[in-house]
């Protein structure tokens, strides 16, 4: 679809909500087009038309094939950490065909494991500092395929943090009667300075600040620097409307922590129009300071809790299928917390201390009436899909074991196949029918009955074929 909205007679108005598009643009001639395709929306807006036509063939195309439509963000996992993403609506195929998700690459599986079950990318970072590139492909049978990539980064959770609150900015206004406009020079930035005390090598330095731009926007920056010289930009303004910024940086890593920090902010022209608010700086470093914990889980009856979850402090980690678990962290005194679906919440008050492992052994009481074992009923349920085309699933419980038998039929009573004539265990039980006959032959469209016998147990219903 193509949207155009053209003012070629006359320039727009001249205000400060459409300043930035004057100058992105090179005119005031500000006409806007939406290209807009199956996967994604094409923004453009120039005097010439023909770059947003360009665009037309290839937003055209995308309904022809696969395309990602919930792709997946960056994700950002403490040492040992963890997280379950949710793929289900991940992709989508013009084909209707089922779409099989699977992942393909990890560019770097000592950073972090990914696995793929039931629509749910489980991650589980490792304890070694970086990055890696996790590529996850949708298939829909056909002859192409298409990826979606995202970045998982594991970040050590035992760094040393020392936070520092940052004075708010001089109030700001309007251009050009600003009050306290801010200079283009270092030697007069007027606003705020910090002094560090501890002597620590910096790992990590993170801002967390409220940012407002009165006027013109795009001409504030936000700049820190350190002792040693060493300046950073840490944000450049696109927008009036107050944001909340949370900025890492490692722009100062390897340098000392101690002495003066300048923090302050440049404007084009001089004129100001910015102000940063509720201001806070934290420094963090590595520590020698450290020792481990190990640890099991498991029930009353000793069999091991596989996804238990092991938290303390700012670390959150999983129990293997063998119920284990171990990690590091800084020394000191905790409270390590162990919660597993079923199980009651338990902790365990203990010491960690530098260089040697403690052993933690949660023994988890069940929840009453959670994990024991459902009772089960001989019945015989609705199969899913229904209408279907062309297989469908039929579901049913047996109380006890027994000799089960399911039978289809068409809407005139004839005998079109027997699916099931087996012994089986008391428990759920699922089967597929595929729409063919005894002959293996395809049936064709129409009304079918499914029978199951299972002891003195007899029941019939209905589904629909649709081709």
């Amino acid at each position: 679809m193509v949207c155009e909205t053209n003012w070629t007679s006359s320039p727009m108005p001249y205000s400060a909500d459409i300043d930035a598009f004057y100058w992105d643009f090179g005119n005031g001639y500000i006409p806007f087009f939406a290209v807009i395709g199956a996967y994604n929306i094409y923004m453009y807006g120039d005097n010439p038309v023909q770059d947003a036509i360009d665009m037309v063939p290839e937003a055209i195309e995308s309904f022809n094939h696969m395309g990602v439509i919930a792709p997946i963000a960056d994700q950002e996992i403490n040492f040992w950490g963890f997280t379950h993403i949710d793929i289900t609506d991940m992709f989508a195929s013009p084909s209707g065909n089922p779409i099989t998700v699977s992942i393909t690459g990890n560019s770097n599986p000592d950073i972090a494991s990914v696995e793929l079950e039931d629509s749910i990318i489980t991650v589980i970072a490792g304890s070694e500092l970086g990055s890696t590139e996790i590529t996850v492909t949708g298939d829909d049978g056909s002859d192409e395929t298409v990826d979606d990539v995202f970045v998982i980064t594991a970040m050590n959770p035992n760094l040393l943090s020392y936070e520092y609150n940052l004075e708010d900015s001089p109030v700001q206004g309007l251009y050009p009667n600003n009050p306290n406009p801010y200079t283009n020079s270092y030697t007069d930035l007027g606003w705020t300075s910090i002094t560090v005390t501890e002597t620590d090598e910096i790992a990590n330095v993170h801002f967390s600040v409220m940012w407002e731009s009165v006027d013109y926007a795009s001409e504030g920056s936000f700049r820190a620097t350190s002792p040693n010289g060493t300046d950073v930009l840490l944000y450049e303004s696109t927008s009036t409307t107050p944001i909340q910024l949370e900025i890492d940086t490692n722009g100062f890593n390897g340098g000392a922590m101690n002495g003066d920090w300048i923090i302050y902010m440049l404007d084009s022209y001089g004129d100001g129009g910015h102000q940063i608010t509720n201001g806070v700086v934290i420094f963090m470093a590595g520590s020698t300071e450290i020792g481990q914990v190990a640890g099991l889980v498991s029930d009353a009856g000793g069999n091991p809790i596989p996804e238990a979850v092991i938290s303390v402090s700012n670390i959150a980690t999983l129990a293997d299928d063998s119920g284990q678990f171990s990690f590091d962290i800084l020394s000191g005194n905790y409270t390590f917390t162990c919660e597993a679906e079923g199980f009651e919440t338990t902790t365990i008050d203990d010491e960690v201390i530098t260089n040697q492992v403690i052993f933690l052994d949660f023994q988890m009481e069940a929840v009453a009436g959670i994990n024991d074992p459902p009772v089960l009923t001989t019945e015989l349920f609705g199969n899913y899909p229904n209408p279907f085309n062309p297989a469908t699933t039929i579901s049913f419980t047996l109380k006890e074991a027994t000799e089960v038998k399911i039978d289809i039929y068409n809407i005139t009573g004839q005998h079109v196949k027997t699916l099931l004539n087996v012994h089986l265990e008391a428990d759920n039980h699922n089967i597929v029918w595929n729409g063919n006959d005894n002959e293996g032959r395809s049936v064709s469209s129409g009304i079918y009955f499914y029978k199951m016998q299972a002891g003195k147990y007899t029941s019939t219903k209905k589904m629909i074929l649709l081709k």
